[in-house]
């Protein structure tokens, strides 16, 4: 109304101000208006000076809070209107909703401390591949005393009455899951951002190398292929290794649709290493690659013969 508005937005609204500023010195960092808001506050690419230019980098997305107990409020809980599925749809980059390539971070604002802390989500693929449709997902930062120790992400019950869940069935696995954000992988505050661009290169390798692992991530998924790669243990503004970077794979139930999907994207990455193999005349490659290539190659042609 006119001369009055809620508090607890404004919190929000300094919060990301804050956000802003901060992000604006390692990125060029692109509030999203309120009004086209669909669940990203911030698109940004990050920047290394070279010379007298600044070259742009790699492109992430991110979600600002302005504190970490918001992160507590569930994706696809049950509200008034019922069930709010398409939350994790999104999230998840299951359909109807695409999986961007594009990383998601989390940003947790302590207006305070003055400091934005920022948490990579790729342990939720975890979640994503494992409980295949999750009714509800929440993002947990730091450790959780709950649950498998070494778990990066876990099913639990939905935490609501038996007559409410009668009333209300939800859609997916009937159960919430709980992401490990664990440790942020970012740390800035505004005595960093006065500093010189070689007090902050750690933040942004350590960015670049998060980014990467996301994206392994989501061209896995975008590509059917049940498989995700993540961090044991990290600190703040430190990259992880080359061997810190571990992968696993997960089965899938959707035989039908994923399996053939993922016989197809094989059958051309085989090609191309068959064809680069016999460019370096690389006789054991490509007689490695013919092996498995012929089997998947003749799957693939019986489904599109065609395409082939």
């Amino acid at each position: 109304m006119p001369g009055a508005r809620p508090n607890n937005p404004r919190v929000g609204d300094r919060a990301e101000y804050y956000a802003n500023f901060l992000l604006s010195r390692i990125a060029s960092a692109v509030q999203v208006p309120r009004q086209e808001d669909f669940g990203i506050d911030f698109m940004g690419a990050l920047l290394r000076r070279e010379g007298q230019s600044l070259r742009e980098g790699a492109r992430f997305n991110v979600q600002v809070k302005s504190n970490a107990d918001l992160l507590a409020k569930p994706f696809g809980a049950l509200r008034t209107s019922g069930w709010s599925h398409h939350e994790v749809k999104w999230l998840l980059g299951r359909e109807p909703f695409p999986m961007h390539l594009s990383p998601l971070f989390v940003g947790v604002v302590d207006l305070d401390g003055g400091w934005l802390d920022i948490y990579t989500t790729v342990n939720m693929f975890h979640a994503r591949w494992m409980a295949g449709n999750p009714t509800e997902i929440v993002l947990v930062p730091g450790e959780l005393a709950e649950g498998p120790p070494l778990a990066y992400a876990f099913g639990t019950p939905l935490p609501y009455e038996p007559e409410t869940l009668a009333a209300n069935p939800p859609p997916g696995d009937a159960q919430r899951w709980l992401v490990r954000l664990r440790n942020p992988v970012a740390r800035l505050s505004a005595q960093m951002a006065a500093g010189t661009d070689e007090d902050l290169a750690p933040v942004i390798t350590a960015l670049e190398r998060w980014i990467h692992i996301d994206q392994l991530n989501r061209v896995s998924a975008f590509l059917r292929i049940p498989a995700a790669w993540y961090v044991d243990a990290w600190l703040p503004n430190v990259a992880p290794s080359g061997e810190d970077v571990r992968s696993t794979v997960y089965g899938t139930d959707r035989t039908d649709a994923d399996l053939p999907h993922m016989e197809d994207v094989l059958h051309v990455f085989l090609t191309s290493l068959r064809y680069n193999y016999g460019i370096q005349k690389d006789q054991v490659g490509m007689a490695a690659a013919a092996l498995l290539g012929d089997l998947i190659g003749a799957r693939h042609v019986a489904r599109h013969p065609r395409r082939s």
